[in-house]
């Protein structure tokens, strides 16, 4: 045998077995919209993700930029969570009022950018808002074997405790009015009056729901603008808003916002 063919063949034999074995998919993507750079309750969550598995998980946060600092912290508990790495690119930031529509539209900004393909990383499965008085009342091998059970797919969480009242189940005039009134661009935007169901923003979305949201941002970014306030409706989600196959009806949540 001449050398340069030996020299192959022993290389094929010492050469580590190839694997085409597709890498996971993360479980959760965490979606953090903080003033800074850094998380209030440190402890808690670098507790957390000392329990998640590696590449289970990824974070992606959003701060306001015009806070003095913008640029997170290379110290303290949970320096190796909340850094400079996984807050989004400075162009997408953007200030933040509480309970106005910037709060949604720096959360849409924070999905989309979760949801952008990166090279052939597979996506997470699921996409999850958290605040800055969000804290976990769970283990993360907990909350990610729940979501990662085949029974959970297709599936979207959001707290849905408010009943409709009675002027919304009878569609009436007096809901009308008042709706139209309330959200003037609903009716262009192919939202009826009947369908809106209250709930918090801190949701958990399934990744094909998350990407159909992301798609009709620009649908509903010019009605929310112009949303009003009313004592009768006090919403928001819609059902049209959400995927068609949205979780329908409420479940419980995986974490307690109201610390």
């Amino acid at each position: 045998m001449r050398p340069a063919r030996l020299l192959l063949a022993a290389a094929a034999l010492i050469a580590p077995a190839r694997t085409d074995k597709a890498e996971p998919a993360p479980v959760l993507a965490y979606l953090f919209t903080l003033r800074r750079a850094r998380h209030p309750l440190p402890h808690s969550w670098t507790t957390y993700f000392e329990g998640c598995a590696p590449g289970s998980y990824k974070i992606h946060i959003h701060i306001d930029p015009t806070f003095n600092s913008t640029e997170a912290s290379d110290k303290g508990p949970a320096a190796k969570y909340f850094k400079q790495q996984n807050v989004i690119p400075r162009e997408l930031l953007m200030k933040v009022r509480r309970f106005g529509h910037e709060l949604v539209q720096a959360r849409m900004k924070l999905l989309r950018h979760a949801t952008k393909p990166s090279g052939d990383a597979p996506a997470p499965l699921f996409y999850s808002f958290f605040s800055e008085s969000c804290a976990p009342i769970s283990t993360c091998d907990r909350v990610h074997a729940y979501l990662a059970d085949p029974a959970q797919a297709n599936k979207s969480f959001i707290d849905n405790k408010r009943p409709k009242p009675p002027q919304q189940l009878a569609d009436d005039a007096e809901w009308q009015t008042e709706f139209e009134k309330t959200c003037p661009r609903c009716k262009a935007a192919g939202i009826p009056s009947k369908d809106i169901r209250y709930s918090p923003g801190w949701v958990t979305l399934w990744r094909r729901h998350a990407k159909e949201l992301v798609a009709k941002e620009h649908l509903y970014d010019d009605m929310l603008t112009h949303w009003g306030w009313s004592k009768l409706v006090r919403p928001l989600y819609t059902t049209h808003a959400q995927p068609p196959a949205a979780l329908p009806r409420a479940r419980r949540s995986l974490y307690d916002a109201r610390i």
